[in-house]
């Protein structure tokens, strides 16, 4: 008899191919959703990416939950074998209030754990962050899984809830007796191919600035690390299988440091021959510039947290851990703007 897996937060970039490659390998899926609108939206998606209409049907299933209630958490979790926490509220843009996303991710994680305790779930898997791991951190450290981000000095409220709300789980499960297994991942930003008509991440927003203009000028120093979602959805699954894992995090990324805006931007250069190539910065802009400029522009101020020099980190752990060798960065980029 297949095992059942609930996916929650199951609409968006994360959970579609969650959904997919649990539904090829077999089991029984569920997610949660906050608004099951999307649910049609979701099903032609992993229609269009191979999974047959009578797989849909039979193993399946949507519950309408939100992190913030308790509504719809017992019969999405009841019954499930297994949990992958994967949701967690992303802002598009800075809240007036941190604590409209900090609350609902930290509260949100604690409340999917202890249900899932309550309702003999055998492990929990928690899609944390690399913030969670050196976000707040400026020494220049080769970061691992033994680092943790420093809350107070991270401006971006989101990596500030992915930092707290995985303290908040750790905190929790080791002081818990129930006999649940839990284990964390810690991606850098994923990036890689969206699904047929399916939902793009926020990290596809530097394509889109890239390419449209936006950086004619000069590209920022902005940093950032790349994982492909294929990978991080098959850690994740490896992990709910293997006892070796509980109570462990892993980092994830491919290759050994972060790649830069300009790199990007000369990567597709030469890659992209269709006209758009015309439009990306074919230089990177001081920092010192950026933030001179920033003193009198509200949309260069907003950019300017996210400045930092290049972090360098080891993945050795996950990579013996679970056999891995990532898909490289420069594919998984470049398969994140294919259509």
């Amino acid at each position: 008899m297949s095992e059942t897996v609930l996916v929650t937060g199951g609409t968006g970039f994360f959970g579609t191919h969650f959904l997919l490659q649990l539904l090829q390998q077999g089991f029984v899926v569920r997610t949660s959703v906050r608004d099951l609108s999307k649910v049609g939206n979701v099903k032609k998606s992993l229609v269009l990416s191979g999974i047959s209409q009578d797989t849909l049907d039979e193993n399946l299933q949507f519950f309408k939950a939100d992190l913030i209630r308790d509504d719809g958490w017992k019969e999405a979790i009841s019954g499930s074998d297994y949990v992958l926490h994967v949701a967690s509220p992303v802002p598009l843009e800075q809240p007036e209030d941190e604590n409209d996303i900090i609350e609902p991710a930290v509260e949100g994680t604690l409340r999917v754990i202890k249900l899932s305790e309550k309702y003999g779930v055998k492990k929990l898997i928690f899609t944390s962050s690399f913030a969670a791991i050196a976000y707040g951190q400026t020494d220049g450290r080769v970061f691992s899984e033994k680092d943790w981000g420093i809350p107070e000095n991270v401006p971006q409220v989101y990596h500030k809830s992915k930092i707290l709300a995985e303290k908040a789980a750790w905190e929790y499960v080791k002081s818990s007796s129930s006999d649940m297994k839990f284990t964390v991942i810690n991606p850098v930003g994923t990036f890689g191919p969206t699904l047929p008509e399916g939902p793009a991440p926020l990290t596809h927003e530097i394509f889109n600035r890239l390419l449209n203009g936006s950086m004619a000028s000069g590209a920022p120093k902005f940093n950032f690390g790349v994982v492909d979602i294929r990978d991080v959805v098959k850690i994740h699954i490896q992990a709910m299988k293997m006892p070796s894992t509980d109570n462990e995090r892993y980092l994830l990324a491919a290759g050994e440091g972060e790649t830069s805006a300009f790199e990007l931007s000369q990567l597709l250069a030469k890659n992209i021959h269709d006209g758009r190539e015309a439009k990306l910065p074919t230089r990177e802009i001081p920092t010192m510039f950026l933030r001179f400029v920033g003193l009198f522009s509200p949309q260069v101020r907003q950019f300017l947290p996210a400045l930092h020099e290049r972090k360098l980190y080891n993945t050795e752990k996950a990579r013996k851990t679970f056999n891995w060798i990532p898909i490289d960065v420069d594919t998984t980029l470049l398969e994140s703007i294919k259509k």
